[in-house]
């Protein structure tokens, strides 16, 4: 909403406004959470606060980078006697494509980790389907010697349970820290995607077991 904030304030200014009594008219819209701010800011510079010392008392609250960047560019267009009805404009302008952007990344990041796992989950549709369909036809040779060796049903069968087990873990752990790479930007957060695949990968296959 700060984008639609300083669109209200521009052409309250542009009105012909001066800066405290803009703002003050501004503060009666609703601008969801960012409302509460608005009214501070406005009840600040009728007690007399200077407007540089609001502005930096509302991008400290605030706690965003884009805000606290366009606040410096404002602070430093009033101090400077620049159009400050342009400047708002112009930063009002690029919140909006900013925004935009990240909205799209977060679009673009979310399918690829969709993507992540649903081929975690394929692969381990491809692992109960070798449980359940290879592992019978490979113990038919129980009771026979496999490579000189005597090799029993139930053997045979805790082996590869066993390698399919480890294999479904390894497969979680790594496709997990893959996933938190693609979606926040680092492998140490993909930790939590990896917990959650090899617990549920672990149950699933015992299920289908």
């Amino acid at each position: 909403m700060f984008h639609v904030f300083l669109r209200d304030f521009v052409q309250a200014i542009r009105s012909g406004m001066s800066i405290p009594v803009a703002l003050k008219t501004v503060a009666d819209n609703d601008y969801k959470s960012l409302t509460p701010f608005v009214k501070k800011m406005s009840s600040q510079l009728e007690w007399g606060i200077p407007l540089e010392k609001v502005l930096l008392n509302f991008s400290k609250q605030v706690k965003s980078k884009l805000i606290g960047r366009i606040v410096s560019s404002i602070i430093e267009s009033h101090e400077f006697g620049g159009n400050l009805s342009d400047t708002l404009d112009a930063l009002r302008a690029t919140a909006l494509e900013t925004e935009k952007l990240r909205e799209e990344r977060k679009l673009y990041l979310h399918s690829q980790m969709i993507t992540g796992y649903i081929i975690f989950f394929v692969f381990l549709a491809v692992i109960i389907g070798l449980k359940l369909f290879l592992i019978p036809s490979l113990t038919e040779a129980t009771g026979k010697e496999v490579l000189g060796v005597k090799v029993s049903k139930e053997e045979l069968i805790g082996e590869y349970e066993t390698i399919f087990r480890n294999i479904i873990l390894i497969q979680g752990f790594f496709a997990g820290l893959s996933v938190g790479k693609m979606a926040e930007g680092a492998v140490i957060t993909g930790l939590k995607h990896s917990i959650f695949m090899m617990v549920v990968g672990i149950l699933i296959y015992m299920l289908a077991s």
